[in-house]
């Protein structure tokens, strides 16, 4: 305004208007579409005085907030959802929402992420191990896939035929059993469909319990001739194997002969204490078996007279004519040995003595 007088002076005065107002959009998106893997901008800008606070929110889940593949970027009047990485779970419908004291404003968008998810399977683990006759699954878990995974079972590289013992659950798992020794091997999960495939490998080991194959139960030798009692085992894994005298795992006591790679049990020069039984036991995670055999040591005979093995020389017995005389002949060996007399180098008959007689300590008589 410009005001006057006669005097032709002037003055002006300036006045400042302050609108107030709520919040109007100036910058919002349509539906949009991303494709899986692709990154977009959700920006929503408004205007308002004071300046309006703008948010974003995901319908039904709450506000949108910063994670490793969506930064949210914040200006005055403006905010701008980044999603660096699209996901299928990321579609929905979004909600700007633009804020300030004398009002606020909504508007909603939809997202859509179209494209095609290879398949992912869970990681599990890669070893397994059960006991033959027992149960076992090997788990496969699709994480991710679309269109949803074609899945088929391998051992060994080559397709898996299921048989009565073999079923596959609804989430992919492989039941087997119960599980027998040829079940072991390499088994792969696969997983495709039109983009991709996927798979995981676990190895199966069976444990399968000892069992000893048959052989004799009674081995002869002679005394200082060199023996072998056989233990042949199977079993995986490859059994453990020991051996005690005795007629029983649980009462022999181990012995100290040298027990072979495959088992059998060597005795290099057997003595006639060596004579008895002899117990194998064959032990693995599965479990442990047992077999007993016996050995009999044979020994050559000896005498001795009086107590003396000195038989170098003859022996003197004198004797009153018409008495009664007793020449003792103490033998051992293994087995008991027949006993025959000679006179002057000639064969007795039996029937020339009265008796051949062998007492409590086999000692056989002439009488």
């Amino acid at each position: 305004m410009i005001f006057g007088n006669i005097c032709d002076v002037s003055f002006i005065h300036t006045l400042f208007l302050l609108l107030l107002a709520p919040p109007q959009f100036t910058d919002f998106p349509l539906d949009l579409e991303v494709e899986i893997g692709e990154s977009i901008l959700l920006t929503c800008s408004a205007e308002g005085n004071p300046a309006a606070q703008v948010t974003w929110a995901k319908q039904d889940e709450g506000p949108v907030e910063p994670s490793d593949t969506i930064e949210l970027i914040d200006s005055p009047g403006a905010n701008t959802v980044h999603i660096k990485v699209a996901r299928p779970e990321d579609a929905g419908v979004y909600v700007c929402e633009a804020r300030n004291p004398f009002g606020w404003v909504q508007a909603e968008i939809l997202l859509s992420v179209t494209g095609l998810v290879p398949p992912r399977v869970a990681v599990a683990q890669s070893e397994v191990t059960v006991v033959e006759g027992h149960p076992v699954s090997l788990p496969c878990t699709i994480t991710a896939g679309i269109p949803r995974p074609v899945q088929r079972w391998l051992k060994d590289s080559n397709t898996f035929q299921l048989q009565w013992r073999h079923s596959v659950d609804g989430e992919g798992a492989l039941h087997i059993e119960p599980a027998l020794h040829e079940d072991a091997g390499t088994y792969i999960c696969e997983l495709t469909n039109d983009v991709g495939s996927a798979d995981h490998s676990f190895v199966l080991h069976v444990h399968v319990a000892p069992t000893i194959i048959a052989g004799p139960l009674e081995y002869i030798t002679q005394e200082g001739r060199a023996v072998t009692l056989q233990c042949n085992t199977k079993g995986t894994p490859a059994p453990v194997v020991t051996w005690g005298k005795g007629e029983s795992a649980a009462t022999a006591e181990l012995v100290l002969y040298n027990v072979n790679k495959d088992g059998s049990l060597e005795i290099p020069l057997p003595a006639v204490d060596d004579s008895g039984h002899y117990t194998c036991t064959a032990t693995n995670q599965a479990g442990t078996i047992s077999r007993t055999v016996r050995l009999l040591v044979q020994t050559k005979p000896r005498i001795s007279v009086s107590g003396s093995h000195d038989l170098s020389a003859p022996i003197h017995v004198v004797a009153a004519m018409g008495s009664e005389i007793i020449l003792p002949c103490e033998v051992a060996g293994n087995p008991l040995p027949v006993v025959s007399w000679r006179k002057d180098s000639f064969p007795l008959p039996i029937i020339s003595a009265s008796s051949l007689y062998f007492g409590e300590s086999k000692f056989p008589t002439l009488l």
